[in-house]
């Protein structure tokens, strides 16, 4: 009995349900309006959100630069077609219903496991990382994250086998009590540098920091992201000896609505809470083993740290400088400037 038990506990496979937070996890939309910008590029937009919108506004739909999918058209402040005083006319016209899907599900994201569905969030909004939030709500979670059938969609999923380097793996419990220490540690406030044990910038193979730098720094600055990037590109370059110049910082006027509407928090704990939800993610899974993600996560933290201290020296408070810094190094997940970074980035094990 206990073997088939036990057997049976790890081929188990991942299941959207029972939904399940990370604890201490908390959001509220606030109406920041971060979202709502060129810095998210929200998008794609399927083939049946495509129609409903053109109905609308035939020129709400255009393709994201060097793709077939489309993404929200934005006016030339940057800011989406819809967006009004701080909210979104559809949804206060016509109700949450008619939004692109992106839109519904932000900050959202799923994972299946054997455990259930993970909820994670992106922090790419100061609704997400700035002042008194309540707990995460599984109700508004599940609401954000179903189609319009009402199927749980996710966006990763985790067997009973978890990656942890080239040709290591552990069961999935057993990552769950790793995990649990991870978190401790973070929520202590420790120094996440020493926790992921990334200092600096890890070494590449086959690629130049220096590369990857000069490659972010030939970017326009003219949308968010598009600033965001070149501010990641600059604290990449300060290692290899490139001089930054002075940047605007575009996406100022939402982290102006979050300064206004909440009280000066830790840094300490805003980088904690973004490194958790990363970690709870298992997005790193996709890309290969935590030995990797660890040098990932480390190498942004690094780079979160010295994009702050910049931030700073322009006039910003520390939580504030930190929520902005955390927003730059988040949306590089998953692009093609950092990608090739995290794929040189060695998996061997610690």
């Amino acid at each position: 009995m206990t073997t088939r038990a036990r057997k049976s506990k790890t081929s188990a496979k991942p299941r959207p349900r029972p939904l399940l937070t990370r604890p201490g996890a908390r959001f509220r939309c606030f109406g920041d309006g971060t979202c709502c910008t060129d810095i998210h590029a929200a998008g794609p937009i399927g083939r049946a959100d495509r129609k409903t919108l053109s109905l609308l506004d035939p020129n709400i739909c255009v393709h994201l630069p060097g793709s077939p999918e489309y993404m929200l058209a934005t006016k030339e402040d940057g800011t989406c077609l819809f967006l009004g005083q701080g909210v979104c006319e559809l949804h206060a016209a016509l109700g949450p219903e008619i939004k692109a899907m992106p839109c519904t599900r932000f900050p959202y994201e799923l994972t299946t496991t054997p455990s259930g569905g993970r909820v994670s969030t992106e922090h790419r909004c100061p609704c997400r990382t700035m002042g008194d939030r309540p707990e995460l709500s599984l109700e508004d979670a599940e609401r954000a994250l179903s189609d319009r059938g009402g199927r749980l969609r996710a966006a990763c999923s985790v067997g009973a086998r978890v990656p942890l380097a080239r040709g290591r793996s552990v069961s999935f419990a057993r990552w769950e009590r790793m995990e649990a220490e991870l978190f401790e540690r973070l929520f202590a406030l420790e120094d996440p540098a020493d926790i992921f044990e990334v200092h600096s910038l890890p070494e590449l193979d086959g690629v130049d920091w220096r590369e990857v730098a000069e490659y972010m720094r030939t970017l326009s600055d003219g949308t968010r992201a598009e600033v965001a990037f070149l501010y990641l590109g600059d604290a990449i370059g300060k290692d290899v000896g490139l001089r930054a110049p002075p940047r605007r910082r575009p996406w100022s006027e939402s982290f102006d609505r979050a300064e206004a509407r909440s009280d000066e928090g830790n840094p300490s704990e805003i980088y904690a809470d973004w490194l958790a939800d990363e970690i709870w993610s298992m997005r790193w899974t996709i890309a290969g083993g935590f030995a990797r993600a660890r040098r990932d996560l480390g190498a942004r933290y690094y780079l979160a740290m010295r994009i702050a201290a910049r931030i700073r020296r322009q006039g910003a408070r520390p939580d504030r400088a930190a929520a902005e810094a955390v927003m730059i190094v988040d949306i590089a997940r998953e692009t093609e400037f950092w990608e090739p970074a995290v794929a040189a980035m060695s998996d061997e094990a610690h």
